[in-house]
Parts: structure tokens; C-alpha cells; sequence
């Protein structure tokens, strides 16, 4: 970070007078700070606003980290077996927990000042945290727990190379948000006709949902960073953190469905 006037100003002492320096000093920061609003020379502004985007990233992935290890410890407990026999015979509650997700989200992401208000935000989003972790702990109970390791695993290399790409790649994916949404929206549709009419296209259908949300971590984290102008606002840290919680957690239910089966 460049430093402003008044650091970069050398503090040499006029004659044998510290005071007369220090006043000298003064007048040198206030000359160059009117040369710089004159001349359009911002740059303590520039200074202020990468600090702020940067403040934002830190909280992105501050509430992010908090809402995987909650995840995380959910998915463990699935494998304690009496936890394991309550997940799998009281399907209801993964039910409730579902529906309880989508009145907790459609606010959220719909009402941007619910998502923006302090601590509503927070509350909001780890009670829909909560929600999620509870149906991934039933959904990874039908898997054996070295299959949901490996998932686990995989996982975090998948999103830390993205992450990094996201980070140092040239290439702008922030203008994919229309076409990542189509592409979700025919996930959503065939799935769907899926689960009704028997299609045995599993395989096609988990790669394809892989690629497309693996895409769509590259387009958040760069959202996220501002590196292509378009981004984030500094107030959208919830709904940036619960994006990229998405998309990590998609990633992971479509590895798990390649690796193993119920």
C-alpha cells in the first residue's frame, strides 16, 4: 500500500527549531493535499477502498469457515451409530428441515435489506446453516464413511485449485451469471424428471452438475475478490459467504454420488 502525504513528508528540522519543522511539515501535507484534489490524484481513496474489499474478503471467508465446520461436524455425527439409526428411520425431520430452509432463504436472498440488517443476517443465515447441515448429515448417513472421506477430501482440492485460479487467472468469468443460471435451472429440471420418470443418467447428470457449479465458484470467488469491476457490494458478505457455501457443498454431493452408492 502506497503511503499518504503526511507519512512520506521527511521530518527534517527547520534551522535548530523542532517546532518550526513540525509546522513546516504540516504545511508541506496540506500544499500536496490540495495539489491532489486539484490535479485528481485520489489515491489515499484508491487506499481506503482496497483496505475496505479486502475487510469484506476476510469477513467473506470468516462466516464461510464457520458455516463448514459447522457442516462438517454435522456430517461426523452422522456416523455415530445411534445418530446414524435416528437420521435414517425420522426422514420427517429431513423433510421439515427442507422446508424450514427455503422459508429461511427466500427472505434472504430476496429482501436485500434483511441480508444487509445487523444481526438479522447472521441469525438468518445459520439457522439456514443449521437446516442444511442437518439434511447433509441424513443424505451422507446412507454412504460409508470412507466413500464420504474421499467425497470430503476431493472436495477441498476442487475448491482450493478453483479458489486459486479464481485469484490469479487474466480470464474474466463474471459475466457468465446467465448462462451459469440456465445451466442450473436444466440441473434443476432434469432431476426433477429424474426422480419421476426413472432416467438412468446419473452419471451424465453429476458430472455435468460438477462442471457447471465448479464455474460457478470461479464466477463468486471472483465476485467476491472485485478484480473485473463487476462484484459484490461490501454489504453483501452474507449473501456472498452463503453463494460460495453452495457451491462448495453441490461440488461435494456430486462427487459423493460418483464415488459411491446407496
Amino acid at each position: 500500500m502506497q503511503s499518504n502525504n503526511y507519512n512520506s513528508q521527511p521530518m527534517g528540522y527547520g534551522g535548530n527549531n523542532p517546532y518550526h519543522a513540525h509546522q513546516e511539515s504540516n504545511n508541506a501535507f496540506t500544499e500536496n493535499h490540495k495539489n491532489d484534489i486539484e490535479f485528481g490524484n485520489f489515491q489515499s481513496k484508491e487506499d481506503v477502498t482496497k483496505m475496505m474489499r479486502l475487510g469484506f474478503i476476510r469477513k467473506v471467508y470468516g462466516i464461510l469457515s464457520i458455516q463448514l465446520a459447522i457442516t462438517v461436524a454435522f456430517m461426523s455425527l452422522a456416523f455415530v451409530p445411534s445418530i446414524k439409526s435416528f437420521l435414517q428411520s425420522n426422514l420427517v425431520f429431513f423433510w421439515i428441515a427442507f422446508a424450514l430452509s427455503l422459508i429461511i432463504i427466500l427472505p434472504l436472498v430476496c429482501f436485500k435489506k434483511l441480508a444487509r440488517g445487523v444481526p438479522q443476517n447472521y441469525i438468518f443465515l445459520f439457522a439456514w446453516t443449521l437446516c442444511e447441515s442437518y439434511m447433509l448429515a441424513t443424505a451422507v448417513s446412507f454412504y460409508d464413511p470412507e466413500i464420504v472421506m474421499l467425497a470430503g477430501i476431493l472436495t477441498l482440492g476442487v475448491t482450493a485449485s478453483l479458489t486459486i485460479y479464481a485469484c490469479t487467472t487474466k480470464t474474466d468469468f463474471t459475466f457468465c451469471g446467465g448462462i451459469l443460471f440456465c445451466l442450473v435451472t436444466i440441473l434443476f429440471i432434469w432431476g426433477i424428471f429424474s426422480i419421476i420418470f426413472g432416467f438412468i443418467a446419473n452419471t451424465l447428470y453429476c458430472i455435468l452438475g460438477l462442471i457447471v457449479y465448479s464455474i460457478y465458484l470461479i464466477y463468486d470467488t471472483q465476485l467476491v475478490m472485485g478484480k473485473f469491476g463487476v462484484e459484490y457490494d461490501i454489504d453483501d458478505y452474507v449473501f456472498a459467504a452463503l453463494n460460495i457455501y453452495i457451491d462448495i457443498i453441490q461440488i461435494f454431493l456430486y462427487i459423493l454420488q460418483l464415488l459411491g452408492k446407496k
